[in-house]
């Protein structure tokens, strides 16, 4: 018998489409079928660590598509955002679409075989339309080769990656690839958390790991 659970999560960040900065509230539904081999920490742990990202790493955020060189050189200097947030870079243009299906992959790359996003739903949190995903994006999405030259630190993209990161950058020659860039933090849940799976998600938060 299938165990499927629905969770919501919001994120507020900043959008540049065409030569235009939009803030943008969103609320994305998630569906969720649960592994028949996942245990309830597997599963909490997977959903602090999402929720963890978005709090702290996306919230705020300026979303770019990689290939806006117009809008990145005017937002950035010496590789940090003019106004001060923290960058999100995505395979296209930002709109709804785009990010859900980078979120999706992205919770998919927390849950680490616990779940799978079965559909999701974005809309913005005063309304209009709404987009909704079936399934897993990934395909649509560009492979590492793809999206970033190798040698990299990465097999796979940001978004396919259960880290801290919203990037990815080339390389710079005589980079150390033993070391994890400071952008691509992992994620752990705390001890708490691994000795009470019951406490409810969202009252604790896992700590990040240099």
């Amino acid at each position: 018998m299938e165990t499927m659970v629905s969770y919501t999560q919001e994120a507020e960040f900043i959008r540049f489409i065409g030569n235009h900065l939009i803030p943008s509230k969103f609320v994305m539904d998630f569906h969720l079928e649960i592994s028949d081999e996942a245990d309830e920490l597997m599963v909490c742990s997977a959903l602090e660590k999402f929720e963890f990202w978005v709090n702290n790493y996306v919230d705020g955020c300026l979303a770019i598509s990689h290939d806006n060189d117009e809008a990145l050189q005017m937002v950035l200097s010496d590789g940090e955002t003019r106004i001060g947030n923290p960058l999100m870079l995505t395979a296209d243009n930002p709109s709804d679409g785009h990010i859900l299906s980078l979120f999706v992959c992205k919770f998919n790359a927390f849950a680490k075989g616990a779940f799978s996003v079965d559909m999701a739903n974005i809309h913005m949190e005063d309304g209009g339309l709404s987009n909704t995903i079936l399934g897993n994006p990934l395909s649509t999405l560009p492979s590492m080769e793809e999206w970033i030259d190798t040698p990299n630190w990465f097999d796979e993209p940001w978004w396919n990656r259960p880290d801290s990161s919203t990037i990815d950058t080339h390389a710079p020659v005589g980079t150390n690839f033993n070391e994890r860039p400071k952008w691509a933090k992992l994620l752990v849940v705390s001890e708490e958390i691994q000795k009470n799976v019951m406490v409810i998600p969202g009252k604790f938060s896992p700590k990040v790991v240099k």
